[in-house]
């Protein structure tokens, strides 16, 4: 079961209307209405706080909808890069790319402009 499902099971199980819910975990009445008929995408805290105020777990173990820690997301990251590398479609670094027309005799200029200008953002 979804997330907002379960929210909503269990805030009609307690007899709790939308108003009440939202008085005891502090998230507008609009937001908890979207969360439960999942159109909305709430923060971790958001889910949280509702599941406190229902009393219940946010992720029971092995809950589809549990979120991903930001090594399980770097590892599917890299799974998916060595996929594309092995079938030869993976897009080479922007630096190598360039090099590579520069090379050919292209003008690169502009795509060096970017290149430049987008690494001095990131420092």
């Amino acid at each position: 079961m979804d997330l907002g499902k379960r929210l909503r099971t269990a805030r009609e199980t307690r007899g709790l209307t939308l108003a009440e819910l939202s008085s005891r975990c502090n998230v507008a009445i609009a937001n908890l209405s979207r969360i439960e008929r999942g159109l909305a995408d709430p923060r971790v805290s958001t889910v949280n706080r509702i599941c406190e105020a229902l009393g219940i777990e946010p992720w029971p173990d092995g809950a589809a909808d549990q979120p991903q820690t930001l090594q399980t997301v770097q590892e599917r990251a890299a799974r998916g890069r060595h996929r594309l590398a092995a079938l030869e479609l993976a897009s080479p670094h922007p630096r190598a790319r360039i090099a590579r027309r520069a090379a050919a005799g292209e003008d690169v200029r502009e795509e060096l402009d970017w290149l430049i200008a987008f690494e001095g953002e990131r420092s």
